[in-house]
């Protein structure tokens, strides 16, 4: 009733995070409708203290989440939530990013390639580079995405999970040769990754 619509949209995203299974975002969507509310939200604060927990909740669920999945009404009211933050920013990079992990949740996987090209346009680094991976990925276009996580490790070359995600990739495509070179690139860099040696023993056996 104070109407602090910053620390009120900041605490509900961050008990989401923890409970995504608590349908509370949909509190936010009928307070983004209040005179003044998300005015009262600055493009650093969304950046800073609404955007981090969204995140978070959104890469802790499945893509897609069921319709049937008790956390979808989350997911759904995060959609709206972000796409009223978005009329007011939509010059805002991570905004652009959150909104497309929150869309892959939905199964919207063309309109999260859309946002997560935006994002990348507007800044051009290894988040969003790996955030349009992603989307392509769970949009099963794999040969795209597997461009975009390289773009990515090219940007961070002492950081091997981008080649982990492409050998992730090849094996969910069942592509099971181009599989095992992405995760023998993976073990030349990085020896004892487990899961890389166990999805080359798996690779093979398929």
């Amino acid at each position: 009733f104070k109407r602090e619509w910053l620390d009120a949209f900041a605490l509900v995203a961050e008990v989401c995070a923890v409970r995504p299974d608590a349908p509370f975002l949909l509190w936010a969507t009928e307070w983004a409708q209040q005179p003044g509310a998300l005015d009262a939200i600055s493009a650093d604060d969304l950046e800073k203290r609404v955007l981090p927990p969204i995140a978070r909740m959104a890469s802790s669920l499945p893509s897609p989440t069921k319709e049937t999945d008790e956390r979808r009404k989350n997911v759904d009211a995060a959609a709206a939530l972000l796409n009223a933050f978005y009329a007011k920013h939509p010059q805002h990079a991570f905004l652009s990013f959150v909104i497309a992990s929150v869309l892959r949740r939905q199964g919207q996987f063309d309109l999260a390639i859309q946002y997560a090209g935006h994002a990348h346009q507007l800044k051009r680094d290894w988040n969003t580079s790996v955030g349009l991976a992603c989307a392509y990925r769970d949009a099963k276009k794999v040969d795209e995405a597997v461009q975009w996580f390289r773009h990515a490790y090219a940007q961070r070359p002492d950081d091997a999970s981008a080649l982990l995600d492409i050998g992730d990739s090849y094996l969910d495509a069942k592509r099971w040769d181009e599989a095992i070179g992405a995760y023998r690139e993976v073990l030349a860099k990085q020896p004892n990754e487990d899961w890389a040696s166990a999805s080359i023993l798996y690779a093979t056996y398929e």
